[in-house]
């Protein structure tokens, strides 16, 4: 049975860059990935206030638009 080859000095600095470089690149990948996925969260709290603010005009000009039926029906009541 033939022995395991034995590693150099420079295979094994060679395979502990190589290691290394791939570790710093996965790394790299989930930052961009996380970067990413914060962004859309980012984009999502915007159009959901977007979204909040467009409802709150609507109830405030139901309300104002209720307040003026409201004085007008009063106002006629008075005429009569």
């Amino acid at each position: 049975m033939p022995k395991p080859k034995r590693e150099t000095k420079k295979e094994v600095i060679e395979d502990t860059r190589r290691v290394t470089r791939n570790f710093r690149l996965k790394l790299e990948i989930q930052m961009k990935e996380i970067k990413t996925k914060i962004q859309l969260l980012e984009l999502e709290v915007k159009v959901a206030n977007l979204k909040m603010e467009d409802a709150e005009r609507r109830l405030r000009e139901a309300q104002e638009e209720e307040a003026y039926d409201c004085l007008l029906a009063e106002l006629q009541r008075l005429d009569q």
